[in-house]
């Protein structure tokens, strides 16, 4: 059975829009893990909060700053996700194109 042209846009768009949260979010990641790289990196110091409490002042602001930025990006990616997926669906028909072969015979 074929998928929706429909459904098949919005999950193509879906996935577009999530990869490049993800990978903005990773870039910052990437960036800012050169902070806290005494402290095993940004996902070590999630993992176990003890050693969030041995940054010091200026990691700990650039921790906070960091998690605010990642928070607005995945927040501005999540609602336009939802505003091209609300348009496609409200304002747009569509049709998947389909190739047609004749074949003639000859006798």
């Amino acid at each position: 059975m074929r998928e929706n042209p429909k459904d098949r846009l919005i999950n193509l768009v879906s996935t577009r829009i999530m990869t490049t949260m993800i990978g903005s979010i990773a870039a910052l990641e990437k960036c800012f893990d050169l902070v806290w790289v005494r402290e095993g990196g940004y996902y070590d110091i999630l993992e176990n909060g003890a050693r969030k409490e041995n940054l010091t002042p200026q990691e700990e602001e650039f921790l906070d700053r960091f998690e605010e930025v990642r928070e607005k990006i995945l927040n501005y990616g999540n609602n336009q996700k939802r505003g091209i997926i609300h348009e496609i669906n409200e304002y747009y028909q569509i049709e998947q194109k389909t190739f047609h072969t004749t074949f003639q015979v000859k006798e």
